[in-house]
């Protein structure tokens, strides 16, 4: 499956919040590390939980679980299934780790997926990442969160070093 800089997203009727597609369209240009845009147009006619790239793809199966996905690429389009709307997330984080590009001249952008089918599903319930937060380096909690999340992380767990003011310590 190949596309340009522009690659645009058909999601069922309220499948994904705003936030979550700014999310997605932030690591999608960090990730093809170039003017990238995802866009998203709703479309009834998909079943919940799903997102198709191109042509439509027929579903074939379901995942396995609530966080389980398919991604199925083919030479005409994707087509990524999710047990839920986290699953169908985690489709999409799958689906931009298989994106690999041809081009990154501007205007000439051009990129690819391998045909191909991912099945999926997480084997531990709590995925977790655990960050020391110093006051010097709020700044990057933001960026470490995003990146948790792209790797499939469900928990984190916040250790603050320094930054509560405790009165019985000078």
């Amino acid at each position: 499956f190949e596309f340009s800089s522009r690659l645009e997203a058909r999601v069922p009727a309220g499948e994904l919040s705003a936030l979550t597609r700014e999310v997605l369209g932030e690591m999608f240009f960090m990730h093809c590390q170039t003017a990238c845009t995802l866009s998203f147009r709703e479309d009834a006619a998909l079943p919940a939980h799903t997102a198709v790239f191109g042509a439509p793809l027929p579903e074939t199966e379901r995942p396995e679980g609530e966080e389980g996905y398919l991604v199925r690429v083919t030479p005409e389009g994707v087509r990524l299934t999710g047990g839920s709307a986290r699953g169908l997330l985690y489709a999409f984080y799958t689906f931009m780790q298989c994106v690999f590009y041809t081009c990154l001249r501007e205007g000439e952008e051009r990129f690819y997926c391998e045909c191909g089918c991912v099945r999926d599903h997480p084997a531990i319930g709590r995925r977790a990442i655990h960050l020391c937060l110093f006051p010097k380096y709020l700044p990057l909690v933001k960026k470490a969160l995003r990146l948790s999340a792209y790797l499939k992380m469900n928990c984190v767990i916040f250790e603050f070093w320094g930054t509560y003011p405790f009165k019985a310590l000078p």
